[in-house]
């Protein structure tokens, strides 16, 4: 809470006691905010705790000395209230500490979850690393392969290009050999 809101609320307090006597729902009131202002372990939240609404006073006592009593009460409350709001203008609110995730778990639950979330990097590392060793093998082989049929092609080059180009031989597939050699004797007449 910031400093000129807690001053506020202690402010505001104050004027519904200068407007009214001191209910049990006005100190409820004022003892939470000193609550929330100064912290549960405060003496101003332990102050203010203690108070109860009304004062007692002996029955034999007069109406003069009851009144006395009610406004004795009444002048130490304000009292109160006009030191609490010269606390907050000198020190401030108390800071309560803001608790994350972490902070919210105990030792063990964090070594645990250090150790789950470890494991689990240290698997997807290893697996990472098996894999990309696994695909550079295999890129390694289809390499190699590559390289062996590059070299048979550049022996059997020469002589296709021998074959093909020079002499011009036709190729038909046939599943009969003398078949195949009657065609060829025929296209090399016909051609004449």
């Amino acid at each position: 809470m910031k400093k000129q809101a807690a001053i506020d609320l202690m402010q505001g307090q104050l004027d519904k006691l200068s407007r009214q006597n001191a209910t049990q729902d006005w100190i409820t009131q004022t003892a939470a905010y000193c609550k929330i202002v100064f912290g549960e372990g405060s003496e101003q939240f332990k102050h203010v705790s203690g108070w109860r609404a009304g004062v007692w006073v002996n029955a034999a006592a007069s109406t003069e000395e009851r009144r006395a009593i009610a406004q004795q009460e009444q002048h130490t409350k304000r009292r109160f209230l006009e030191t609490c709001i010269e606390t907050l203008q000198t020190v401030g609110p108390v800071k309560t500490p803001k608790t994350g995730f972490i902070a919210s778990l105990s030792r063990g639950a964090i070594v645990t979850h250090l150790a789950i979330w470890g494991t689990i990097a240290t698997v997807c590392i290893w697996g990472t690393s098996l894999v990309g060793s696994a695909k550079r093998d295999s890129l390694e082989a289809d390499k190699l392969e590559l390289q062996d049929s590059i070299a048979a092609l550049r022996i059997v080059a020469p002589i296709i290009d021998t074959v093909v180009i020079r002499d011009t031989v036709r190729v038909v597939p046939s599943a009969d050999p003398a078949k195949a050699k009657a065609k060829q004797s025929a296209q090399g007449t016909s051609d004449q």
